[in-house]
């Protein structure tokens, strides 16, 4: 019988699932204890890296995105300006309005920050 069509007694109970959870825990903490204290810095040193690295280029990904939407509704409200305007609708002009508040707000808190950091 291969390991594919085996059955599965033991996990169909409630209690397989604790069980394993906690032998589980218990081997990494093993793992940990023997592996020694230079081991596990070098390990946590590792991971600390790694984690700031994706930080970054999360970071990097949602500014690209953000300057990306703030160019883009700069250019649909030069091109729309004259549209919005000539309709005679209210609604889409606060829209409008609200966003570029927004987006003025952000710029100019993005540029304090950068700004205090030189």
């Amino acid at each position: 019988m291969s390991i594919a069509t085996a059955p599965a007694k033991g996990l169909s109970r409630p209690a397989a699932g604790a069980r394993t959870g906690g032998l589980g825990s218990v081997l990494a903490f093993v793992g940990f204890v023997l592996l020694g204290a230079s081991a596990r810095k070098s390990l946590f040193a590792f991971a600390e890296s790694f984690i700031a690295t994706v930080f970054g280029l999360v970071g990097f990904v949602a500014g690209t995105a953000y300057d990306t939407v703030a160019g883009f509704a700069v250019v649909f409200r030069v091109v729309s300006k004259k549209v919005i305007i000539e309709s005679g609708s209210v609604g889409p002009l606060v829209g409008l309005l609200a966003l570029a508040i927004l987006i003025l707000s952000r710029l100019i808190s993005n540029y304090h920050r950068t700004r205090a950091t030189e």
